[in-house]
C-alpha cells in the first residue's frame, strides 16, 4: 500500500492507496508514461532553471508583455536580450568581499 501526504491518524485511514483501484492504476500509468519518465531524468540529475529564468526575465525587460511591439522590433528586443545576457555569462559576482567565478 502507498500512503501520500499522510498528516494525522484519521487521514491516513482515508489517503492510502491499494493496488488495484482506479486512482492507484492512473497513478501508475502515469508515473510510467514516456513525457514523465523524461522530465524525471532532469529532476534527478540536479539540472536547474536558473539560467534559463535569468534570461527569460531578460526577455520581459528588453520586450515587455504589457507593450505591443511591431514584429521587427520584437525581434531586435529579444537579439539585444539575448546579447546582454551572452556579454555576462560567467563573470564574477561580488559575494560579500570577494569575487567568485560563476
Amino acid at each position: 500500500m502507498f500512503c501520500i501526504l499522510c498528516y494525522s491518524a484519521e487521514q491516513r485511514e482515508l489517503l492510502w492507496l491499494t493496488p488495484g483501484d482506479p486512482a492507484h492504476k492512473v497513478l501508475t500509468q502515469h508515473l510510467h508514461s514516456k513525457p514523465f519518465l523524461s522530465q524525471i531524468k532532469l529532476a534527478a540529475h540536479g539540472q536547474h532553471t536558473g539560467g534559463l529564468e535569468v534570461l527569460h526575465s531578460l526577455f520581459l525587460a528588453y520586450a515587455s508583455k504589457r507593450l505591443d511591439f511591431n514584429p521587427p522590433s520584437y525581434i531586435g528586443r529579444i537579439k539585444l536580450a539575448i546579447l546582454d545576457h551572452n556579454e555576462n555569462c560567467g563573470r564574477s559576482i561580488l559575494m560579500g568581499m570577494c569575487y567568485m567565478n560563476v
